[in-house]
């Protein structure tokens, strides 16, 4: 049997093409009757139609984005590539197309915008440079990811190194359940006057949401989870079997998640989920489609609540039925994040040109 590498880059774009389609479906679909800006075409009761369990099991996609992110810092930090320079390259990088879309769709909202909440004032518009407003509520990650990032890999991932991995996994969902009851239990009521410790008290609540599945994706690096399951199923033989198998196992998963209906499920689900869809062998239609989505992962968290809540409110909805509103919705994000990627190859030709002439004229200065 032919072997393969596991979770290398390529499995790692497509696992961020499955997050996004997850969140993507999770905004547009986690919602019941009165009131569906949507026609359902099948109904599972009175007030919940059937599109509402892809809505629903929607919630994985912050688990799947955390795993991703520990899996891959832990393999870095193995390859003495997880330097504060390094990161900061990373941190710029998604900076430069979180501005470049934030500029896009703030000089969009002076024409399209309605509400006038996009630009809104000049002070929102300067916070938000800064991560200190957001025009939307799917923003938040940012915020808490170059925190993680920003945080030297020796002090967040010295855990990983002196835990057991799967004693850590443990600890881990013990750490996701303690999350889950302060923001859904404990939370209630409270507020801060002060701005500055509204602030901080919500992203430290951020990252105790996303710290225990970055640091499961960490443990799952490094205990070679998947190239030892590899190995198991070669010796195994029957790829096919084995892929039904899995396909069998992620199905009973979704629709025992969405019978259950607790939001507390939807973590280990959704690490469920990310073991199922890196081990299961795909078809090279399904891994370029994955592939394609996950190049435009990032774009299309930035831009796709625009497309329905603010700016272009509504936008999507005119395509009447679910799947249509997400066909619909997939586009106009992926024509978002060719235009930003447009953009960026332009101000990197811009920046190399003036950088060139730059060069030229320190030279004819000082002959």
């Amino acid at each position: 049997m032919e072997k393969r590498i596991i979770y290398a880059k390529q499995e790692a774009v497509m696992t961020r093409g499955l997050a996004i389609l997850a969140m993507v479906c999770l905004h547009l679909f986690c919602r019941l009757a009165p009131g569906l800006p949507y026609q359902p075409v099948i109904w599972l009761s009175e007030t919940k139609p059937l599109v509402y369990w892809l809505g629903f099991f929607g919630e994985i996609c912050v688990p799947i984005y955390s795993l991703c992110a520990g899996y891959a810092q832990f393999l870095l930090l193995q390859k003495n590539k997880t330097h504060f320079r390094d990161n900061g390259r990373r941190i710029l990088k998604l900076m430069k197309n979180y501005w470049i879309i934030l500029a896009l769709f703030c000089l969009l909202g002076l024409f399209f915008d309605k509400s006038g909440s996009v630009p809104g004032s000049w002070s929102d518009f300067i916070k938000s440079i800064f991560l200190l407003h957001s025009y939307t509520k799917t923003w938040w990650f940012l915020n808490t990811y170059i925190i993680l990032l920003l945080i030297p890999s020796f002090i967040v991932m010295f855990p990983v190194k002196k835990i057991n991995s799967w004693l850590g996994i443990i600890l881990c969902f013990g750490l996701y359940a303690f999350w889950y009851v302060w923001a859904h239990m404990w939370d209630e009521g409270i507020s801060f006057n002060n701005p500055a410790v509204s602030f901080i008290y919500t992203e430290i609540k951020n990252i105790f949401q996303v710290l225990p599945f970055f640091w499961i994706g960490a443990f799952l690096c490094k205990a070679d989870i998947f190239e030892k399951i590899n190995t198991l199923f070669e010796k195994i033989g029957k790829p096919k079997l084995i892929n039904l198998v899995l396909i069998a196992l992620t199905l009973i998963m979704f629709v025992l998640a969405n019978i259950i209906e607790k939001g507390i499920l939807m973590g280990p689900v959704g690490v469920l989920a990310f073991f199922s869809f890196v081990t299961i062998r795909k078809p090279k239609c399904v891994q370029k489609a994955f592939l394609f989505f996950g190049k435009h992962s990032t774009n299309t968290w930035l831009v796709h609540w625009f497309f329905y809540v603010v700016v272009f409110q509504g936008l999507v909805w005119k395509a009447k039925y679910p799947l249509l509103c997400l066909a619909f919705m997939l586009v106009l994000c992926i024509a978002a994040s060719y235009l930003e990627m447009a953009i960026d190859k332009g101000l990197s030709k811009l920046y190399v040109i003036v950088r060139s002439q730059r060069r030229i004229s320190k030279k004819q200065k000082s002959s």
